[in-house]
Order: structure tokens, then sequence, then C-alpha cells
């Protein structure tokens, strides 16, 4: 009775692999983030923040400190005959000591310190982002150039065939009498130039599969299949919706924003230990001649320190922190100016593709309509054979024009999702 739920489960599980096993932009982006170096160094920064973070706390919690010392000291010296000046009646001294220190007041350490800690962690959190963001771009791009490669590789191909059948067209045209030899042995040389081209084409798809390859943590032979055309076009205007809110607060920017954060914490911070400071501090010490006849010593005592003057060293703290926030605020702008052009570039080049692509389409249709039209009335002698090679160069041209902005679209769309991170 189990047996056909079984082998529904391993029917909808095969299926559900296959559809899988087909390389997505997105799936790409995955793995590449989950076996990238630069994700795993930010995580690492993240640990180091962490720890930055609880010893940046150590001064709140007590502070406990022991000493132990034995010091053996001569009190007598005599003349000898022979030996000199002789050392006698040597005594020890034993000495034993515990100190607890506690901070009662610290003026703004603790704020500070609890300041600056957020800015760092914020930091190495923005890093993980910006990291995970550029990982996801290089994989995402790296996929459209396997595309990229692949369609050219086919557009390739078809003008083999296409220049093939040129070349068989012209034979047989030769062996009727209604052309010349030279047509045949043109299109023997447009037929080696169009496999000349294919064995380029397939380099560059090579090169292009092992940079994904590596990205994603496979070898070149083990790569995926890529998704099979068509792909759906890109959503340009919901990507660039959702860009307009994260220019001028997200990526780069908001990084710097956290940097400046820190600056001005870790200044104060550093700033609060020449200010009043309240502490408890107890001692036991034991000291005495024989180890096991010491005496007891107990103290207790509040402690204030204040540092009056430390040589002008907080006027330039002070000074250095204003001028290092003026230069991390002109970055931040930069940055944002940066962004922000990018951004109206982008919204400008998605309208231009749009209309550009369909464009693009309806001359590839007219290009081979036009071609296979020229092809038949070179078998008709209407037309020769460099006639129909114009034709066939204006129809790879043309498929070639539009997968270049197929692919610039595809690119652009990640470039969009990469300003709205």
């Amino acid at each position: 009775m189990r047996i056909v739920p079984t082998l529904v489960l391993l029917f909808l599980l095969g299926g559900i692999a296959a559809e899988e096993a087909a390389l997505t932009a997105d799936r790409a982006a995955e793995l590449a983030l989950a076996v990238a170096p630069e994700i795993a160094a930010a995580r690492v920064g993240q640990a180091i923040a962490h720890a930055e973070v609880r010893a940046g706390y150590a001064f709140v919690y007590p502070h406990l400190s022991a000493s132990a010392a034995y010091t053996r000291a001569s009190l007598d010296y005599q003349e000898l005959p022979l030996f000199g000046r002789v050392a006698f009646n040597r005594e020890d001294d034993w000495r034993a000591g515990v100190v607890l220190d506690q901070f009662l007041y610290t003026y703004d350490r603790l704020g500070s310190a609890r300041d600056a800690d957020r800015a760092l962690m914020g930091l190495a959190e923005q890093d993980l982002t910006l990291s995970k963001r550029d990982v996801a771009y290089a994989a995402r791009v790296a996929f459209e150039n396997v595309r990229l490669g692949r369609a050219r590789l086919t557009i390739a191909q078809d003008r083999v065939a296409q220049r093939q059948g040129e070349r068989d067209d012209a034979k047989a045209q030769v062996e009727v009498g209604r052309a010349r030899s030279t047509d045949a042995q043109l299109a023997e040389i447009a037929l080696a130039q169009s496999d000349d081209e294919r064995a380029a084409a397939q380099s560059a798809l090579d090169a292009a599969r092992i940079r994904l390859a590596a990205l994603i943590g496979v070898t070149s032979t083990a790569l995926p299949i890529v998704a099979q055309e068509p792909l759906p076009r890109p959503q340009l205007d919901t990507l660039l919706t959702t860009a307009t809110t994260r220019i001028d607060a997200g990526g780069e920017a908001a990084r710097l924003d956290l940097a400046r954060r820190y600056e001005e914490a870790t200044t104060r911070l550093q700033d609060s230990e020449d200010r009043p400071m309240l502490g408890f501090r107890a001692t036991y010490g034991a000291d005495g001649a024989e180890y096991d006849d010491l005496e007891d010593t107990w103290t207790a005592a509040l402690s204030l320190t204040w540092n009056l003057y430390d040589g002008g060293g907080t006027i330039a703290r002070t000074e250095r922190m204003a001028q290092r926030s003026r230069q991390l605020a002109h970055q931040r702008d930069a940055v944002t100016r940066d962004r922000q052009i990018a951004f109206e570039q982008a919204r400008v080049e998605a309208s231009s593709l749009a209309s550009r692509i369909s464009l693009a389409q309806r001359v590839v249709e007219l290009a081979n309509t036009t071609y296979e039209d020229a092809r038949a009335q070179y078998r008709e002698g209407r037309l020769t054979l460099t006639q129909v090679g114009d034709t066939s160069i204006r129809l790879g041209e043309a498929r070639y024009r539009l997968l270049s902005l197929l692919y610039q679209e595809a690119v652009l769309a990640h470039e969009v999702e990469k300003l709205a991170e």
C-alpha cells in the first residue's frame, strides 16, 4: 500500500531536482554567497567587533590583582681573614597582597563606550551587507556573461550553417552553369571565416564559464546548466522604484555615517578618561620575616582622580574629531552624489533600452525574412552570391545587436539591484 505514495514522492523530487539543475542569476548569487571568502572575512570582522565590544566594557567590572614577593637581605658584615667582608645575620622578608579596584563614577565614559560599540557593530554589519551585495552582483553579471557567450556561440553556429547553405547553393549553381567558379570559392572563404568566428565565440564562452564556476565554488566541468532562453526580462520600473528610497540611505553612504559616529564616540571615550572619576579600592596585605607569622594589613578607600591638564591632548583630539567628522561628511556627500548619478543614468538607460530592444526585435524579423528571400532569389539566378552574403551579414549583426541590448538590460537590472541594497 505504500508503493504508490513512494513513487509519487520520488517523481516529485525528480521534477524538483530537474528544475533546480538549471542555473539562474538568483541561484548563482545564492551559491556564490555560500562559498565567497569575502563573506567569510566579513563574518570574522563581526566576531572581531563582538570581541572589541566585550573588551570595551572591561573597565566597568571589578579589577582584581594579586602580588607576592620574597626578599632576603643581609643586616651585618664582618671582615674575615682570607675571605674579606662577609655578610652575616641574613633576614627573610615575605610579602603578599590582593587589590580590588572598582569604578563608581566614570563621567561619560560608559555612555561613550556604548555609542562606540553600537557604531562598531553597525560597521561590521554594514561591511557584511556590502560584501554580500558585491559578491551577488559579481555572480549575477558572470551568469549574464555566460548567457551572452552562449547566445553568441549560437549565432556563430547559425552563421556557419548559413554559410554552408550558401556554399552548397553556389556549388549547385556552378554545376548547372548559372554561376562562376569564383562564387563557390568565395563561399568557401566565407564559411572558413564564420567558422573562425564560431571558435572565438566558443573561447569567450569557456572563459565566462570558468569565472562563473569559480564564483559559485565548482569546477567549470561541474558547472550546472545555465537556464535556457528565453528568460523573463527584468522589471526595471519596479527595481528603480525600490532603489529610489535607498539612494541616500544605503550602501557606502550608510557605512560612512556609521564610521563618523564611531569616530565621535571614540573621541568622547578618550576625553572622558581625563574627567573626574570616582573609584573604590580595597587591599589586603601580609608581610613579615617568617612565612608562618605574617602580619595582616587591610585598607579600604575612595579615590577621586581628575586629569586637570594633559598637555593639550584633549584639545588636539577634539580638533581631530571635528576635522575627521567633516571629512567623512564630505565623503558621504560624494558617495551619495555618485549613487544619484548612477540612478539617474540607469533610469534614462532603462527607458532607452526598452524602445531600442523593441526596434531591434523588429529588425531581426525583417533581416531574417530578407535573408531567406535573397537565398531563394539566388537559386533562381536573380541575385549574386555577394548580395546574399550581405543579407546574411546584416542578419547576424541584427541578431547580435538584439542580444547585446538584452544583455545590457540584464546587467543594468543587476546594477539597480546593487543600488537598492
